[in-house]
C-alpha cells in the first residue's frame, strides 16, 4: 500500500508536471496529451483529468490556449506553456531532483 501511494502521488497527483513537460517541448491539443503521457511516462490519465488540469493551469497563468480552426468540425483549443509555466516547471523539477538526491544519499 505504501508503494502504491507513492506511485499515485508521483503520477496522478502531479499531472500538471507531466503536461508542462510535454508542452514545454511543443504546443498541442488537449486530446493529444493523455496518449503522449502514456507514451512518455508510462501511465494512463483520463482525458477529463487532463482538461481539468489544463483549466487550472490556465487560471494560474501556466498555460495559454488559442482556438485553431480545422477543416472539418468545430474549432479546437491549442495549448502552450507560458514563461511562468516554464519557471514553475523548472522549480518543480529542481525540487524533485533534490528530493531524489536526498533519498539516494547515505547519511554521514
Amino acid at each position: 500500500m505504501a508503494y502504491e501511494r507513492v506511485v499515485r502521488n508521483l503520477t496522478k497527483e502531479m499531472v500538471w508536471v507531466y503536461v508542462a513537460t510535454i508542452l514545454k517541448e511543443r504546443s498541442m491539443y488537449a486530446y493529444q496529451l493523455p496518449r503522449e503521457i502514456r507514451s512518455r511516462f508510462g501511465f494512463d490519465v483520463a482525458r477529463v483529468t487532463v482538461y481539468s488540469v489544463l483549466y487550472r493551469m490556465q487560471r494560474e497563468g501556466l498555460v495559454r490556449s488559442s482556438k485553431q480552426n480545422v477543416v472539418s468540425g468545430p474549432s479546437k483549443r491549442f495549448y502552450e506553456l507560458t514563461d511562468m509555466g516554464s519557471e514553475k516547471l523548472s522549480a518543480a523539477s529542481d525540487f524533485i531532483k533534490k528530493t531524489v538526491a536526498a533519498l539516494s544519499t547515505k547519511p554521514r
